[in-house]
């Protein structure tokens, strides 16, 4: 009950201080108050001192799967020719800082970066972040040499299911900073319900956002590449033919001549939580099969897992399951293969060991792009390297639960069939439990016999 009665407490103060930076924006005295009291521990980024173009702000928070099917979109702003004259400037999360900086840095005048976490969970942090966020968007907001560029400013919040106290809040400084001037366009996505209360929907609806755009009707499960086309084609007010998310597109590696003698197969085993995380024994039963399988071919595979610094310790079991099995004769029972093991090779296991590395916590997500390209199979978890792999044009094996099914998951044939290497001939495969059941019910050897390679 307590707990409870905290959650509420923090919340209730949450709406204040957002209030309160709505107010001061009402009042027209951010830019005084900001001007006065710039003295601030918090550093802001070096940006031009008066901008030379109008300004259209991004707020996008989502983890890194939303935002590798989102980002594509940021160049076709820039492609239109109504909207190439904005300086595009994104508040993004910091999880996927280093790819934004990698790879699309092109299409944006500034970035912006913070824990949304953080800035929901810890107050100070909150405090700190809503004045430097302040101070960055007054800036862009104060430009007295030309007021029409002031006017012409443009909030754009296109999650489908936004948080109030976290995309609503930014949108709310970032207005407030522009003095709540009404001629300031304040567009969101017309969303659903699964992230906010319908109350607070309706208010940011009447104090906030000055227009809703809708995609598909809420009741339609859309997946989530085809929901930001159909808004972006109406923001953009033109057809987009953009047909699939992709990464590393324009770099075209050479044609490959002949089999790669060392195919990589990377392992992701962590996930957001832990439901959704297929068991580190499956991976290393998997890891074998794909060994037996490389010594009747003659055929190395290399093996690589990776994932956060926190998921270390998933890495280290996987490879602590492997060598237990390689100390003790191990036959894993594939009741999906026609044909019985080999016992002579199931023995050489022992004597050829596998190549496997932990690289968990060490790549960053644009070092890991790069490593990723050359891959032959990702196998993975539903999470955010899934979707990375699928815009590298990788083939992968997913496991998954249910979740976010048929909106993030599986991908469309016609999203992921394109893969970057000849040799990739198959579409990638998605496998979940049975009904009622949990992901460590899906078994090694059937993926392992259905594997696209």
């Amino acid at each position: 009950m307590s707990n409870k009665i905290t959650i509420s407490s923090k919340k209730i103060l949450l709406f204040i201080i957002d209030l309160f930076i709505t107010f001061l924006g009402y009042l027209g005295r951010l830019h005084y108050v900001i001007k006065k009291f710039s003295r601030s521990h918090v550093a802001v980024p070096s940006i031009p001192s008066v901008p030379s173009a109008a300004t259209l702000f991004v707020i996008k928070m989502d983890a890194l799967g939303d935002y590798i099917i989102f980002r594509n979109f940021l160049e076709e702003i820039k492609n239109t020719r109504e909207w190439n004259e904005y300086n595009i400037v994104l508040i993004g999360n910091t999880l996927w800082k280093d790819l934004t900086l990698s790879f699309d840095q092109n299409f944006l005048e500034d970035t912006f970066f913070l824990s949304p976490q953080d800035f929901y969970f810890k107050l100070i942090y909150r405090i700190k972040l809503s004045w430097k966020l302040l101070k960055f968007s007054n800036i862009y907001a104060n430009n007295k040499t030309n007021s029409k560029i002031n006017n012409k400013n443009f909030i754009l919040c296109p999650t489908y299911s936004r948080k109030f106290f976290i995309d609503d809040s930014l949108t709310r400084i970032i207005w407030a900073a522009h003095g709540n001037n009404s001629k300031v366009q304040r567009v969101v996505h017309k969303g659903d319900t699964s992230n906010i209360k319908k109350w607070q929907q309706y208010w940011s609806s009447l104090s906030l956002y000055s227009k809703s755009i809708a995609s598909f009707p809420i009741e339609e499960t859309i997946f989530e590449f085809y929901r930001y086309r159909r808004f972006f084609s109406k923001i953009l007010e033109r057809d987009i033919t953009l047909n699939r998310p992709f990464l590393l597109e324009r770099m075209k590696p050479a044609p490959i001549a002949e089999p790669v003698t060392a195919p990589v197969i990377f392992l992701v085993p962590g996930a957001g939580v832990p439901e959704r995380r297929w068991p580190t024994k499956s991976f290393a039963e998997l890891v074998l099969l794909f060994h037996e399988k490389g010594l009747q071919k003659n055929t190395k595979y290399e093996f690589v897992i990776i994932g956060t610094d926190n998921e270390k310790n998933l890495g280290k079991e996987i490879i602590t399951h492997l060598e237990i099995y390689s100390q003790q004769p191990h036959e894993l029972q594939n009741e999906f293969q026609d044909e019985p093991q080999n016992k002579d090779i199931n023995e050489s296991q022992k004597k050829d060991k596998i190549s496997i590395e932990n690289l968990c916590g060490k790549l960053s997500l644009d070092q890991l792009a790069y490593q990723m390209i050359n891959a032959c199979l990702v196998i993975t978890n539903e999470t955010g390297t899934a979707h990375l792999a699928q815009a590298l044009g990788i083939p992968i094996i997913c496991l998954a639960t249910y979740h976010h099914y048929l909106r993030f998951h599986p991908y469309p044939n016609a999203l992921s069939r394109h893969y970057r290497h000849s040799r990739h001939s198959h579409y990638s495969r998605y496998w979940y439990p049975e009904i009622g059941q949990g992901i460590e019910h899906i078994p090694a050897a059937l993926i392992f016999q259905n594997a696209p390679i």
